[in-house]
């Protein structure tokens, strides 16, 4: 399964992580990943849709894409087409930092996107030996 690619778009909305959680698990599985290493890859998507859509703007669409390099997850997620004002809660806001924690101790590697202060892509990978 050397470079093997799937790609989802969907709506930018919170009832669209599950479909995120569960291409993760069955691509991770497929890729030779223990439980608990699927568990932190599916909890580690989770935070990162999450990041991208509890801020004052969010896009319309995500477009989330895992990849298998040379035993490794590779994982995008990012915001795409028009940005629209959000209702986020101040709260909400300050829970990135907890997702940031939390996306750096379960994955080998994290990137934060950003632009003029707006989270627009989080990208990450894990090897299937990893450590975390």
């Amino acid at each position: 399964m050397s470079n093997d690619i799937i790609t989802l778009t969907v709506p930018a909305k919170p009832e669209y992580v599950m479909v995120a959680r569960l291409t993760s698990a069955a691509f991770a599985s497929r890729l030779g990943f223990d439980i608990d290493q699927i568990e932190d890859i599916k909890m580690s998507v989770a935070e990162a849709i999450i990041l991208v859509l509890n801020q004052v703007v969010r896009p319309m669409e995500l477009l989330i894409r895992f990849e298998n390099l040379n035993e490794e997850i590779h994982i995008d997620i990012s915001g795409q087409g028009e940005w629209v004002e959000s209702n986020v809660s101040v709260q909400d806001i300050d829970q990135a930092q907890l997702s940031r924690y939390i996306l750096g101790s379960m994955m080998d590697n994290v990137e934060f996107k950003t632009d003029n202060g707006i989270m627009r892509a989080v990208c990450m990978h894990k090897g299937c030996g990893g450590s975390n």
